[in-house]
C-alpha cells in the first residue's frame, strides 16, 4: 500500500534509462546520416578532381599542338616539343590517378550507405552548390539551443536523473512498508453410501489484515547500497557536465572550421580566376611567338593547382557545414534553422 516512494523511484530510474536508450538510438541515426553526407561530399570532390584533370590534359594538349606548330614553321625546336609532350604525359598520369581516387571514394560512399559494393548509382554532383561568403560566430543562444537537442547531452542528462532517482529508492529501504492482505478459504466434507442420503458439512472463512514491515538489521547492506547510489549520482552529474562542456566546445570549433573553409574557398576562387587569365595569356603569347614553353607549362601547372585547391576548398566547406549540423544536433533536418547561425 505504501513504501515511502520506493516503487516510484524505481519507476523513475527505468523511465530515464529508457529515455537515454531512445535518445542514443536517435543519435546513431544522425551519425549514419552524417557519415553518408560526408562520404557523398568527398566523392563529389573526387569527381570534380577528375574533371579538372581532364581539362588540364586538354590544356596540355593545346600547348603541345602549339609547340609542334612552331617547330613545323621553323620557330620552335625539339626541346620545346619534348617538354610539351612531358607535360601531356604528366597530365594523363594525373587524370588516371584522379580516376582511381574517384573509384575509391565511390566505394566509400557505398560503404557508408551500407549497400552492395557492386551497386551502380547515379550520383548528383555537389560541386555546383553555392556557398555563402561567411557565417557569423556562434552565439550563446545558438549553443544553448544546440545543447538542448544533442543526443549525447540528452542521454547523459537522463542517466544523471536516473542515478538521482536511484538515491530515493535506496533511502526508501530504510523505511517501513505498509501492506494490505486478504484471505478466503472454504472446506467441504461429506459421507455417502449407496442407497443412503449424503451426510456432509461445509465451512468457509475470510479475513482482511493491515500490517507493516520494519527493517531491523542487515549488516550494513542498505547503507552500502545508499552510498553506492550517491556515488553513482555524483559520477553521472560530473559526466553530464563534462559531456555538456565538450559538446559546447565542439560546436564552437565546428563553426570556426566552417568559417575558415568558406574563407579558403573565396581565396581559392580568386586564385583560380587569376590563374586562368595567366594561362590564357601565356598560351596566346607562346602561339604568337613572343612567349616561351616554360612560361606556358608553368601557367598550365599553376592553373591545375589553383582549380584543385578551389575544388578541395568547396568540398571542405560542405563537409564542415555537415559537421556543424551534426554537432548542433540538427542532422535530421534538411536545413539548419536560421536562428542557430547568425549570418
Amino acid at each position: 500500500m505504501f513504501d515511502f516512494g520506493q516503487r516510484g523511484s524505481v519507476h523513475e530510474v527505468d523511465k530515464h534509462n529508457a529515455t537515454a536508450a531512445n535518445v542514443l538510438f536517435n543519435g546513431l541515426h544522425q551519425k549514419i546520416i552524417y557519415d553518408v553526407t560526408r562520404a557523398y561530399f568527398i566523392y563529389g570532390a573526387a569527381r570534380s578532381r577528375v574533371g579538372i584533370a581532364a581539362h588540364n590534359l586538354t590544356n596540355s594538349g593545346d600547348i603541345l599542338d602549339a609547340a609542334e606548330a612552331r617547330m613545323k614553321n621553323g620557330l620552335g625546336n625539339t626541346v620545346e616539343v619534348a617538354q610539351a609532350r612531358q607535360q601531356v604525359a604528366q597530365a594523363r598520369f594525373g587524370l588516371v590517378h584522379a580516376q582511381g581516387a574517384e573509384r575509391d571514394t565511390y566505394q566509400g560512399l557505398l560503404g557508408a550507405m551500407g549497400v552492395s559494393p557492386v551497386t551502380e548509382l547515379k550520383v548528383k554532383p555537389a560541386n555546383g552548390r553555392a556557398l555563402p561568403a561567411s557565417i557569423g560566430a556562434p552565439t550563446e543562444k545558438m549553443v544553448e539551443a544546440a545543447l538542448s537537442r544533442r543526443p549525447d547531452v540528452l542521454a547523459s542528462f537522463s542517466a544523471m536523473k536516473a542515478s538521482q532517482a536511484g538515491i530515493g529508492a535506496a533511502q526508501a529501504e530504510f523505511l517501513p512498508k505498509v501492506y494490505l492482505g486478504a484471505i478466503a478459504a472454504g472446506g467441504n466434507s461429506s459421507l455417502s453410501a449407496s442407497g443412503l442420503p449424503n451426510i456432509g458439512r461445509m465451512s468457509s472463512a475470510s479475513g482482511v489484515m493491515v500490517g507493516a514491515t520494519m527493517p531491523l538489521y542487515d549488516g550494513g547492506l542498505r547503507a552500502a547500497q545508499l552510498k553506492n547510489a550517491e556515488s553513482l549520482a555524483a559520477a553521472t552529474e560530473a559526466t553530464f557536465q563534462k559531456v555538456r562542456d565538450e559538446a559546447a566546445r565542439e560546436i564552437v570549433v565546428a563553426a570556426h572550421t566552417l568559417r575558415s573553409a568558406l574563407a579558403s574557398y573565396t581565396a581559392a576562387t580568386a586564385l583560380a580566376q587569376a590563374a586562368a587569365v595567366t594561362y590564357d595569356a601565356a598560351l596566346s603569347a607562346y602561339r604568337a611567338g613572343v612567349g616561351n614553353i616554360s612560361v606556358a607549362t608553368a601557367a598550365d601547372s599553376g592553373l591545375l593547382t589553383a582549380r584543385l585547391a578551389q575544388s578541395d576548398a568547396h568540398a571542405a566547406a560542405l563537409v564542415s557545414a555537415a559537421n556543424l549540423a551534426f554537432v548542433l544536433g540538427a542532422m535530421t533536418s534538411r536545413d539548419v534553422p536560421a536562428s542557430l547561425i547568425a549570418r
